[in-house]
Formats: structure tokens, C-alpha cells, sequence
């Protein structure tokens, strides 16, 4: 069953993951539009978890430029990731 806007506001907008060796490390956008961020040499690379078409139309249908919208989102997954990976180093 998909989630509704109201289950997703519910839950935490970012979660912190790691792949079972402990080596690759993501942080998953929970909030609209959801996805994956794998930090690879400095850098976010995103995997849409919902349809990245419907959100490149919506946010333009919205008058706003969907690659700045994802530079934002990419820009806060990595800052909450560091804050919290020298929560966990402290």
C-alpha cells in the first residue's frame, strides 16, 4: 500500500543506512519526493524511490526548478549526515 502524504509527514525526513559491509553509506529521504543518497567521493548520487519524472513535472507545474529543489535536498541529506556521523564518532 503506498504511503500518503499525511503517513510520510509522519515519519523522520531523513534516515542514516549503511550496506552490510559498513563500507557504502546512504542517507534516504523519507519526505516527497523519496530517494536514496549514496555519498560516493564527496558527492551525492540519488536513486528516486518515487517516479523522478512526476517530480521534475510537479515541481515545474509549481513554477519551481526541479534541480535546484534537489541540490537543496541533496545539500541538507549531507549536512545531516555529517552531523550525525560525528554524533556517532564522538
Amino acid at each position: 500500500m503506498p504511503l500518503t502524504a499525511t503517513d510520510r509527514e509522519s515519519m523522520p525526513r531523513f534516515l542514516i543506512a549503511s550496506d552490510d559491509t559498513g563500507e557504502r553509506d546512504f542517507v534516504v529521504h523519507c519526505h516527497y519526493p523519496s530517494f536514496i543518497l549514496e555519498f560516493m567521493e564527496d558527492q551525492g548520487v540519488p536513486c528516486f524511490i518515487d517516479s523522478e519524472e512526476e517530480f521534475i513535472a510537479t515541481e515545474r507545474a509549481a513554477g519551481r526548478d526541479p534541480g535546484a529543489t534537489m541540490t537543496r535536498l541533496i545539500r541538507e541529506a549531507g549536512e545531516f549526515f555529517d552531523a550525525n556521523a560525528k554524533q556517532d564518532d564522538a
